[in-house]
């Protein structure tokens, strides 16, 4: 779905305010400091994807940091090298840094990549 700041406003608007929310976009057009400003407002995390269908963003609106983790080349099936995930490992470190809390997610789950890319995560952000 392409950017439609009103339709997400509408959206928003029916939420319950006694959680937390975080959105993940799939379309590129989402990718913009309009996006960003709207959700920092709202108090709603943008949540930073590393895939290959969707450029790095690493924008913060929320008082927590969402990340997920779809694969690279070939997708779901993609182990993450060091390499890969060190910006990723840089922005959650900042992140906490701020007294923020960080949630990551592997999807990368063909060939049961995301325990250990998620256990390599962690240990590269505590190290």
């Amino acid at each position: 779905m392409e950017k439609d700041l009103p339709r997400l406003d509408e959206f928003l608007a029916q939420l319950p305010r006694a959680y937390s929310y975080a959105v993940e976009f799939r379309h590129p057009s989402w990718n913009d400091e309009e996006v960003l400003s709207f959700l920092k407002e709202r108090k709603v995390a943008f949540v930073s994807v590393s895939s290959m269908r969707m450029p790095m963003n690493l924008g913060t609106t929320a008082n927590f940091v969402y990340v997920r983790f779809h694969g690279l080349e070939p997708g779901a099936a993609h182990d993450y090298t060091r390499a890969e995930l060190k910006p990723w490992t840089a922005h959650c470190r900042a992140a906490l840094r701020k007294g923020l809390s960080v949630y990551a997610y592997f999807n990368n789950d063909w060939n049961v990549r995301a325990p250990k890319n998620a256990k390599e995560l962690i240990e590269m952000i505590t190290s």
